[in-house]
């Protein structure tokens, strides 16, 4: 199962953990919005899991050929993973170089 995967790397990935440790302290992106656009699966879910940690509301789409259906099921269960059929474009953010989603 995909969430005991992340849950192993969130474990045992020692960096990953002391940033998640830190950021949940220090909370660098509370009010900012990060989108990403990675392969799902356990290791780039529990990045995810981590920017989030770091207050970050998080706005991610997988590649169609390498996402796996599990990771995207963890996320939802954490209510993090919207409707796949949701349908955006993406546009530059006035006055800066980073890249959001608008509906």
């Amino acid at each position: 199962m995909v969430s005991t995967r992340i849950d192993w790397v969130r474990e045992h990935c020692r960096l990953l953990r002391a940033i998640s440790a830190e950021f949940g302290r220090t909370r660098p992106f509370d009010g900012l919005t990060i989108g990403t656009g990675i392969h799902l699966e356990a290791k780039t879910v529990a990045l995810l899991l981590t920017l989030r940690d770091g207050g970050a509301r998080l706005v991610s789409t997988g590649n169609l050929n390498t996402t796996q259906p599990d990771a995207v099921e963890a996320l939802r269960a954490q209510g993090r993973a919207g409707a796949a059929s949701r349908r955006t474009s993406v546009v530059p953010a006035p006055g800066c170089r980073s890249w959001t989603s608008t509906r």
